[in-house]
């Protein structure tokens, strides 16, 4: 004798319909292009000459190795408190993507936070979200106005490009960033990593108050997506008598170069 249980497959709810974000958030960096690309790229219907085959411009595009035999990654780590790097990270401008959403068909907010040497054992991730004097990651990131973003050959769904500024002034704060000593304290000798993080939802709330919610964790449960990149930049020590040039390079605060 046989017996056999059926269960019917109605009722059964695979995707929650008000937590659906099927475009994820992402990065979008130029790339360098040959002649022969640009120019295929330009003669395509769907693009508006110099404005879409990519945003921005990919002579600007920041390394993610930081080499610090060139000048502009020359950095070091200062007396405590009194100075700062004369040499601090170039001004340049990343661009989000992020594709309106599927339940409203609405443009999310995207938040954005730099974190310091972020391993992947990390118990508390939120705790290694610094720079926030240059990056505030409770503000949405503004959409740019410079760049009409319409990449060729895809839906066109409702997009908008948003921009983060490193290195270029933000409302009231520094104009540059100090990677050495802009993170609370004047970093070690040696090299670090520095991940910058998007999320197209408001960070991880554990609880019912927003006081608590942890920066930089993206809230998965409810249907955020993220996405990140990555440098690694040096930090020589101006108290190591081999590291001579921060002597030089090391200023006062608030006194330019």
């Amino acid at each position: 004798m046989l017996a056999a249980c059926i269960l019917p497959d109605r009722g059964i709810i695979i995707v929650d319909e008000n937590v659906q974000n099927k475009h994820p958030v992402r990065f979008v960096e130029p790339t360098p292009l040959t002649p022969e690309a640009l120019d295929t790229c330009l003669s395509l219907d769907e693009v508006k000459p110099n404005e879409v085959c990519q945003p921005g411009d990919a002579a600007t595009v920041l390394p993610h190795f930081l080499d610090p035999t060139k000048l502009d990654y020359n950095f070091c780590s200062c007396d405590i408190d009194s100075e700062e790097d004369s040499i601090k990270l170039p001004a340049v401008t990343l661009y989000v993507e992020d594709r309106a959403n599927d339940v409203n068909k609405g443009l999310d907010d995207i938040f954005a936070a730099l974190m310091l040497d972020l391993r992947p054992d990390e118990q508390d991730p939120s705790r290694k979200v610094l720079y926030q004097s240059y990056v505030d990651p409770t503000v949405a990131l503004k959409p740019t106005t410079a760049i009409e973003y319409e990449p060729p050959r895809r839906p066109d769904t409702g997009r908008e490009l948003r921009q983060l500024n490193l290195g270029l002034p933000s409302d009231d704060r520094a104009d540059q960033i100090d990677l050495c000593n802009g993170a609370g304290l004047p970093l070690s000798l040696g090299y670090h990593t520095l991940r910058v993080i998007v999320s197209d939802a408001p960070w991880f709330n554990p609880t019912e108050d927003e006081q608590t919610r942890e920066i930089g964790v993206p809230d998965l449960a409810n249907g955020a997506t993220y996405d990140t990149l990555e440098y690694v930049f040096h930090c020589d020590d101006k108290s190591d008598p081999e590291n001579k040039h921060c002597v030089d390079q090391c200023k006062p605060r608030g006194e330019q170069q």
